[in-house]
């Protein structure tokens, strides 16, 4: 059975640079810190407002416009990009033949990777750079209404359960990134009360008449909990954790290669470190996990490299 989900007009030919990959990943993992923090689960969003534009799709021009005053990162709704933004930037300057779009989408399916419960998500590259920046007003945004936040999704080329499945990354996420820096009362807050895991509390807590205290909720999300057209896909995946985790791995494969199948594609997934269980929610889990499996690898020096 193949790893890849069934998308029409996918052709997966190329060859992994293997070597290439295994330096940036060494490289990202530890700028990560190895663990399920702020630049990790700050990398799944960038893929996922650099991809889900419903213009050029996954294509590197969220950072690649750096000079132009009015780049996507000024966007109401591309706020707090600040320190993955260095982190990817500085990862393309030590591999500059590496499009963008490729860097920001393996950042997505590591930081996923690395949460407890996170998915292990095939991996391919190839992905060309953008010309132009694309319109961010065409992401959905927190304060959107159901029909307009629909009808962006579908712009994208995203279907419904598929947005409902990659909205689950919210049980990783919080309202400021991977800035620090509070913009009011509730942001910092998680967005259910199991922040260090990729888990179906999330679902789960969204559903509740007011947020769990010491979490936060944003409107969108309660819109498409609630909503006919998709409370049923919500409710689902709530109630299973191995269907929320396939379902989410298919549709942020997909969303990453929104505008990019027409390219000689090379399979890269075997770099990815394997899948951690949920439930792990202890700061120090991961990174000793990381770390012996790093030291296997590449020996006591590993992380001089």
């Amino acid at each position: 059975k193949s790893k890849f989900p069934n998308i029409p007009g996918l052709k997966i030919e190329g060859k992994c640079d293997v070597n290439k990959w295994q330096k940036i990943k060494k490289q990202m993992v530890f700028l990560f810190d190895n663990e399920c923090g702020e630049l990790a689960r700050s990398s799944v969003r960038l893929a996922f407002h650099d991809a889900a534009n419903g213009e050029g799709g996954a294509d590197g021009s969220i950072l690649n416009f750096p000079l132009d005053p009015l780049n996507e990162l000024t966007s109401g709704k591309n706020q707090n990009f600040n320190f993955i933004n260095v982190t990817l930037v500085s990862i393309r300057k030590s591999f500059p033949e590496v499009s963008m779009a490729d860097i920001i989408q393996f950042a997505g399916v590591l930081g996923t990777v690395l949460c407890p419960g996170g998915p292990r998500i095939p991996f391919v590259t190839n992905r060309i750079d953008a010309t132009q920046k694309n319109d961010p007003s065409l992401l959905p945004g927190p304060s959107d209404s159901i029909a307009t936040i629909l009808a962006k999704n579908e712009r994208a080329g995203l279907t419904k359960r598929e947005l409902v499945a990659l909205l689950g990354s919210h049980s990783c996420g919080k309202r400021f990134g991977a800035s620090f820096i509070p913009d009011n009362n509730s942001a910092g807050l998680p967005f259910d009360s199991s922040p260090k895991s990729f888990d179906t509390k999330f679902y789960k807590e969204v559903l509740l008449p007011s947020p769990v205290v010491g979490t936060q909720r944003l409107p969108s999300d309660r819109l498409v909990a609630t909503d006919e057209s998709t409370k049923q896909d919500w409710l689902e995946f709530s109630e299973n954790l191995t269907t929320f985790q396939k379902e989410f791995s298919d549709a942020f494969f997909k969303m990453g290669l929104l505008g990019q199948l027409h390219n000689t594609l090379a399979d890269c997934t075997e770099i990815l470190p394997k899948a951690l269980n949920a439930g792990g929610n202890k700061d120090h889990w991961i990174p000793e996990k990381r770390k012996r499996e790093f030291k296997g690898v590449f020996g006591d020096s590993w992380h001089k490299r």
